[in-house]
């Protein structure tokens, strides 16, 4: 006989057949019993080779013996003419087709039953995930774009200086800043359930990330940089990274390092989970304007955006080496890099997100660029609202290419509003000189923030301060000068932020104050009549900002408010008598005014919260901010006598105008010398997005798996 033909009567091929499927079904099976009683990948490993490596045993086996109606027997006992029974000789083909359609069986289980893709959901109900799909069946591998509803009556907080969602590093969470009510916080969704979830204590929380392996969350809460756990807890303060709440965003490397940029114009730096109240920031590059930093695998290489050329078309993404110091430009026009373990790295340029092929080990582009989606979410700083994960999972936000425009309005007592000035730039702290006809304020430069000064007379907008660095926050004082939070002294080898003055656009800053070098920065707040003090806001060493007093001849500091609460926005009187304040004593944020002379007497002025008090120029009325979000602007009356009698307050105007964000809750308005009309910032075409676009699996979209 043939050798084909004893292969035949020995049943080999129907024995190697039905090997493969039953070991095809034990391996499959195991995949998904194995993880479920959370057994380490090494066993899978070894059950598969153990399975695989049993196939040539088993067709050794089916050649060497045959079944029989007497039982198993060797094929050398068996006559090659003697034909067993039909029913013995069936057997092994019964069984063989029987595995067949238990492997068949198998598959449309795990197809229909254990993995029957998205379920149809209710369109009305706002916490459904709605899922849409080609007209193509859903295959492994394939791409899935879901549509994630934020909790009913909250919107995504983007109008803050950051990233406003994260993904987890596997996926399975995705975390966003949402305001409910004008309360903003972090909410946090497991992908898994249908509803996202606030966390608790995170109010006033901007910026999120994860920690590598997906068990802490940081964030930023004012300068504070804190973390909490995905599991709960409460919220811990890891140290304070920046006086201005202005930080270009920060990283979490595999080391527990986190790398940040706490400054519009600085470049990167870094400090230890663990040794963060310990030891002070160490800074990769002063010189290199950077922002919205992400770390490679390695824990030593950090994309980053360079923004140091000023204006975001320019910015370019580039990668540094925390250990030797280089830096590689990667592309050009784009911001807001961010690592694929698939291989990729995601960035955005006009609005669209791009991503390219990226060797990690080496810091190379390796491909072209794709486009992945055109109209995300970007803000005039070059924060993009995506996220990417490493199991191939894009969170996006959709919406303008460059939010955060405002414009100037006045604003009468009554509500009326008329445009001031409309030309696509930011503004913040607008402040009137003593004459009324000029406006000082301050408006980005590229990545740093300028004092600029608009003649309301002539309509002409003037830049004053234009050395490389930070100016916050102009304060009118006595003979047309300034006083404004600057950095200018690190021009001159001095340590840290401080104040300075000038006297016009052609005339150079002079160094008014050198902050202690503990990297705090110090507010300007207002004048005193007579211009001899300056009263400013500071931390000096604390975790609150308080009140301090510097006065103008000798430029000696003293504490005008020092308090284990926090002191902000401090404003004279016009007779110089009195100093209006918030303070958060009570544990709200209240207006009170207190005695400038004694600095005992003290009135508490706003009932329900407040905010940015203002005198009116003859002293017959204060103003303050209430409400969540400052949309009311209230108003007392004062009376003349001594004990500055005051009436309860009234509300005036209520709208949509800007809060201050910058320098010690200095106000974001002001009133005419008149008091029948505010100056004050609205924002252009506010954007609220109530849904977060995901896609899964996408880097099957540019034809590449993920691997």
């Amino acid at each position: 006989m043939s050798l084909l033909g004893e292969i035949k009567r020995r049943k080999v091929f129907q024995v190697a057949v039905a090997y493969a499927i039953v070991g095809w079904l034990l391996i499959e099976v195991a995949s998904v019993l194995l993880p479920t009683f959370q057994a380490p990948e090494w066993v899978m490993r070894a059950f598969s080779f153990a399975v695989i490596a049993g196939f040539p045993l088993a067709v050794i086996l089916a050649w060497a013996f045959d079944l029989t109606p007497e039982g198993i027997k060797a094929a050398s006992e068996i006559g090659v003419d003697r034909r067993p029974t039909q029913l013995a000789g069936n057997r092994v083909s019964y069984i063989t087709q029987g595995l067949i359609l238990l492997a068949v069986g198998f598959l449309v289980v795990d197809q229909y039953v254990l993995n029957p893709g998205p379920v149809a959901s209710s369109a009305s109900d706002p916490q459904t995930v709605t899922a849409f799909q080609s007209d193509s069946a859903l295959g492994l591998g394939k791409p899935l774009h879901v549509l994630v509803a934020l909790p009913e009556g909250t919107h995504l907080a983007v109008d803050t200086e950051y990233p406003t969602i994260a993904l987890s590093p596997d996926g399975l969470r995705l975390v966003f800043v949402a305001e409910d009510n004008g309360i903003r916080q972090l909410y946090m969704r497991d992908l898994a359930d249908l509803e996202a979830h606030p966390i608790v204590g995170t109010e006033g929380a901007a910026g999120p990330f994860f920690s590598p392996d997906g068990t802490w969350i940081g964030f930023f809460d004012g300068g504070d940089f804190k973390r909490v756990a995905t599991d709960g807890g409460v919220p811990m303060t890891v140290r304070h990274v920046t006086g201005t709440s202005v930080s270009r965003g920060a990283t979490w490397t595999v080391n527990d390092t986190v790398v940040i940029v706490h400054s519009a114009d600085q470049g990167l730096s870094q400090f230890s989970i663990e040794e963060a109240a310990n030891f002070p920031l160490e800074y990769a590059s002063y010189t290199l304007a950077s922002a919205w930093p992400d770390a490679l695998p390695n824990g030593e290489d950090v994309l980053f955006t360079d923004t140091s050329a000023g204006r975001l078309e320019d910015a370019v993404v580039a990668v540094r080496s925390f250990d030797t110091g280089d830096i590689k430009p990667l592309v050009n026009g784009s911001t807001s890099p961010r690592y694929s373990p698939t291989g990729h790295i995601l960035y955005t340029r006009g609005g669209t997100l791009y991503a390219a092929p990226f060797d990690a080990p080496t810091t190379e582009v390796t491909g072209p660029e794709f486009e992945l989606v055109d109209g995300v979410l970007t803000g005039a700083n070059g924060a993009s609202q995506f996220s990417v994960a490493a199991d191939g999972t894009l969170a996006y936000v959709t919406g303008p290419s460059s939010i955060g425009e405002h414009e100037l309005v006045w604003v009468d007592r009554d509500g009326t509003t008329e445009t001031l000035l409309d030309n696509g730039r930011r503004f913040f702290h607008p402040r009137l000189s003593p004459d009324g006809n000029s406006l000082a304020l301050m408006s980005p430069t590229g990545p740093s923030y300028d004092i600029w000064v608009f003649d309301l007379e002539r309509g002409n907008l003037a830049r004053w301060t234009t050395h490389p660095r930070e100016d916050f926050g102009p304060v009118w004082g006595p003979n047309g000068r300034l006083a404004f939070s600057s950095e200018i002294g690190t021009d001159f080898g001095e340590e840290g932020p401080g104040m300075a003055w000038m006297s016009g656009p052609s005339q150079p800053p002079e160094h008014l104050l050198r902050t202690p070098g503990d990297g705090n920065w110090d507010f300007p707040t207002d004048w005193s009549p007579d211009g001899r003090w300056l009263l400013f806001s500071a931390t000096r060493n604390r975790t609150t900002h308080n009140i301090y007093l510097l006065e103008t001849e000798s430029l000696q500091v003293e504490a005008f408010l020092e308090t284990p609460f926090e002191e902000t926005s401090a404003r004279f009187s016009p007779d110089g008598e009195w100093v209006a304040y918030v303070s958060d004593q009570t544990g709200r944020r209240e207006v009170y005014v207190r005695s400038f002379a004694s600095q005992g007497d003290v009135v508490q002025m706003s009932t329900n919260g407040g905010e940015e008090p203002v005198w009116s120029r003859d002293g017959g009325e204060l103003f303050y901010r209430e409400g969540p979000e400052g949309e009311r602007l209230m108003v007392i009356t004062l009376g003349a006598d001594p004990t500055l009698s005051a009436s309860a307050p009234q509300l005036l105007f209520e709208g949509q105008f800007e809060e201050t964000i910058f320098g010690g809750q200095n106000s974001n308005y002001d009133v005419s010398p008149d008091g029948r009309r505010f100056v004050m910032v609205r924002p252009k075409n506010p954007v609220t997005p109530t849904a977060i676009h995901l896609v899964l699996n996408w880097p099957e979209t540019l034809g590449v798996p993920a691997r």
